[in-house]
């Protein structure tokens, strides 16, 4: 990844007024130990997470969690992991990774075999990395020599620390596999005493690490062939969605794919640009162009 440029805090936005000076305190706290922008986020979802944190610590104020959070910094981490969504399991939104498998995967597969180029794959806000994972198993249902014969590479990252450390030891308990086909359990996964862990010819294609979107600047990734990034832009604010769309779009390369969340919406100019594969799982296809195939690149 490109080292990320350490920027000054960004400017309250205007007309907000979750928590009032103590809100800017926290901020200005998280920005400068974990350049985290609390107002990158919508106010009512930091006003829920703030609440539950400070409930769990059975605290009375903000005011309170702002002393709290001084004399035990770790906090801080411990909220920032809170702000990431963890619902999530193998294969989530069987429609979106079904069209994924008849539509986009093949075209990719074929793309990558008369290209001789591997297939570049990122999942951004990968939680317990079920998605990336799910990626992997469907390419290798689709072609099970494609590591072999042209290569597969996926990075998954999220800001949750603890989530990379469960992704990239991928164990997990039986339950989270009940909707998987038992053919899949029996390829990809080996008995664990604490349930099933994802096997190593798996776990090799992908490269998990703890990444903050929200940090400006370019993401370092470049030649993506597929971008997944799922229930998180609609808990930003307009500004950095459409940044985060901007990022993605230099991310991929002409013919790739993003892929959002069911409820989450293409903004100008990236609406016109890209053609939607399919609305309803929100999987668009940025075309090619007439400039000459770009090269694959990334960070290695």
């Amino acid at each position: 990844m490109l080292e990320q440029e350490k920027l000054e805090p960004r400017s309250r936005p205007g007309g907000m007024e979750v928590g009032g000076k103590n809100l800017v305190k926290l901020e200005k706290m998280l920005y400068e130990k974990h350049q985290l922008s609390l107002f990158s986020y919508r106010p009512n979802y930091i006003k829920r997470r703030l609440n539950a944190r400070i409930r769990s610590l059975r605290l009375d104020s903000l005011s309170q969690y702002l002393e709290f959070l001084e004399g035990h910094p770790e906090e801080g981490e411990r909220f920032i992991d809170s702000l990431t969504i963890s619902v999530t399991n193998f294969f989530r939104d069987e429609d979106t990774f079904r069209v994924l498998s008849k539509k986009a995967a093949p075209e990719l597969i074929n793309f990558s075999r008369e290209n001789k180029t591997e297939i570049r794959a990122w999942s951004a806000g990968c939680c317990t990395g079920e998605e990336a994972y799910s990626l992997a198993m469907m390419f290798l249902e689709l072609e099970p020599d494609l590591v072999d014969k042209t290569g597969l590479r996926i990075w998954a990252t999220d800001i949750d620390q603890s989530a990379i450390k469960f992704s990239q030891d991928g164990i997990y308990p039986k339950v989270r596999l009940d909707n998987l086909h038992p053919g899949l359990i029996r390829r990809y996964f080996q008995r664990h005493r604490e349930g099933y862990q994802i096997r190593p010819l798996v776990r090799k294609l992908i490269t998990f690490r703890r990444e903050n979107l929200l940090v400006s600047g370019p993401s370092g990734f470049e030649g993506m062939d597929l971008i997944m990034c799922r229930n998180l832009l609609i808990y930003l604010e307009r500004e950095e969605q459409i940044r985060l769309l901007a990022n993605f779009d230099r991310s991929l390369r002409q013919g790739g794919y993003l892929v959002l969340g069911k409820t989450e919406f293409m903004f100008e100019p990236y609406r016109s640009k890209y053609q939607p594969i399919s609305v309803p799982e929100r999987i668009y296809q940025k075309p090619f162009g007439a400039m000459a195939l770009e090269q694959a690149g990334g960070e290695g």
